[in-house]
C-alpha cells in the first residue's frame, strides 16, 4: 500500500515593507538611469561644440590663406565664402546647442574679427570638463582654444552676477554683504530681490574700489514702485560715499525717484548736488519689466543711459570718494535709509569711461571691446 502525502505549501504576499524597500530601489535604479541620460547628453554636446569650433577654425585658416584676411562677420547657419575667391570654405557654419542647467553669456558662437592685429576670437562655453578643456568660458584663436573668455574684462572693479550670494566675481574679492534681501529669478540667471524696507547689500569702502573718476556704473533693474518724492523717497541702486564715516549723502549715486518717472546720477561733494536726470517715457520705469542704468563720469563729463540709449549730459566735475562703505539698494544711512524696492542684477563698476556701444554689449552680459 502507497502512503500518499500531500503537503500544502502557504503562499503569502509581500509584506509593505518589502513592497517598500523593492519600490524604493526600482526608484534609484531609474534615477541613476536618468543621470546617466542626462550627463551622456551634455557631454554630447561639449563635444560637439569642441568639433563645431575645430571645423570653423580649419575653414577659418584657408580663407586667411586664400583670402588675405579673415572675416568681419560670422553668421550661424551661413555659408563662409570669400568674396575675392568666389571659394565656399564651409558649407554652413555651425549653429551652438543651448544649455541645460548652465548660464553662459554666449548663447551662440560669439565670433570676433580682430582687425588691428589681424586676428581672432570665438567665444563660448563647455558645461563640463572635455579632453584637455575645464568647464566654463573658452576662446577659439588661430592658435587654439584656450581655457578663457575671448575679451579681457580691462578696467573691471567689481561685477555682482548674484549667482547663489553677492560675491565679487571679478576677481578684485570687492565681496558684497547681504542685509534681509533673498534670491530669486533675475535678468540673467539669479538676483537679489529687496523689500524696499530694510533690505540691502554692503560692499567694501568706496575708495578702495574707486579713488575718484573716471568710472562706469551700470545695474539691471526691475521694479513696480514710483519711488516718487524728494530725498527720502527715493530709491538708490547704488551709493558710492566721499565721506570717511557718517555724511553718506556726500558722494556718487544711482537713483530712482525724486519725481514721477525720473532716474538720475547724483554727485554732492560735500556742499552741492549735481544732478543729471532723465524722465523716462509714458511706460515709466517702475513698469515691473527689466530695464537696464548706467552712468560714466570722465572727470568734467557726466552721462546717463537708459536701456541702453544715451539720454543725458552734464558738464561737471568730479572730486574723490572716502572710506565709508559702498551700498547696494539703499542709501544705508539709519536716519534717511532710502531702500530700493525690486529686484536687481548684473551690477558692474569700471575705472573708466565705457562708450554706448561698450554699455550694449554690458548689457548682453558680454565684456567691453
Amino acid at each position: 500500500m502507497f502512503l500518499k502525502i500531500f503537503i500544502k505549501t502557504k503562499k503569502t504576499a509581500f509584506t509593505l515593507t518589502e513592497l517598500l524597500v523593492a519600490i524604493f530601489i526600482i526608484v534609484i535604479i531609474s534615477s541613476l538611469f536618468v543621470v546617466s541620460v542626462f550627463n551622456s547628453r551634455q557631454k554630447g554636446r561639449d563635444f560637439k561644440r569642441v568639433s563645431d569650433i575645430n571645423q570653423v577654425q580649419i575653414a577659418l585658416e584657408n580663407y586667411h590663406r586664400l583670402e588675405g584676411v579673415y572675416p568681419d562677420t560670422l553668421t550661424a547657419g551661413e555659408s563662409l565664402t570669400g568674396p575675392t575667391t568666389g571659394i565656399t570654405f564651409l558649407d554652413e557654419i555651425p549653429e551652438n546647442s543651448p544649455y541645460y542647467n548652465y548660464v553662459c553669456s554666449y548663447s551662440a558662437y560669439d565670433y570676433v574679427y580682430d582687425d588691428v592685429n589681424d586676428s581672432y576670437g570665438i567665444a563660448f562655453c563647455l558645461e563640463e570638463a572635455v579632453e584637455s578643456y575645464t568647464a566654463g568660458v573658452k576662446c577659439a584663436t588661430p592658435t587654439g582654444i584656450l581655457n578663457s573668455d575671448c575679451l579681457s574684462w580691462e578696467g573691471l572693479i567689481a561685477r555682482y552676477s548674484f549667482e547663489g550670494n553677492a560675491d565679487d566675481s571679478s576677481g578684485n574679492d570687492f565681496d558684497g554683504t547681504v542685509h534681509g534681501a533673498v534670491l530669486t529669478t533675475g535678468k540673467y540667471g539669479q538676483g537679489y530681490i529687496l523689500n524696499g524696507t530694510s533690505d540691502y547689500i554692503q560692499l567694501p569702502s568706496s575708495n578702495s574700489m574707486l579713488s575718484g573718476a573716471p568710472f562706469t556704473i551700470g545695474a539691471w533693474f526691475k521694479t513696480d514702485k514710483d519711488h516718487t518724492g524728494a530725498f527720502t523717497a527715493q530709491g538708490r541702486i547704488i551709493t558710492m560715499v566721499r565721506s570717511d564715516s557718517g555724511a553718506r549723502l556726500s558722494g556718487a549715486t544711482m537713483i530712482l525717484g525724486e519725481t514721477t518717472k525720473r532716474i538720475q546720477f547724483g554727485y554732492n561733494d560735500g556742499s552741492t548736488w549735481r544732478l543729471n536726470y532723465y524722465d523716462t517715457p509714458s511706460t515709466y520705469y517702475y513698469d515691473n519689466s527689466w530695464h537696464h542704468m548706467a552712468v560714466t563720469h570722465s572727470g568734467s563729463v557726466s552721462k546717463v543711459y537708459y536701456d541702453g540709449v544715451e539720454v543725458a549730459t552734464s558738464n561737471n566735475t568730479f572730486g574723490s570718494f572716502g572710506a565709508d562703505f559702498t551700498s547696494i539698494g539703499s542709501l544705508s544711512d539709519p536716519a534717511d535709509p532710502r531702500y530700493f524696492k525690486g529686484i536687481l542684477d548684473e551690477i558692474y563698476i569700471f575705472e573708466e569711461v565705457l562708450s554706448q556701444p561698450n554699455i550694449v554689449r554690458l548689457m548682453q552680459g558680454l565684456p567691453p571691446l
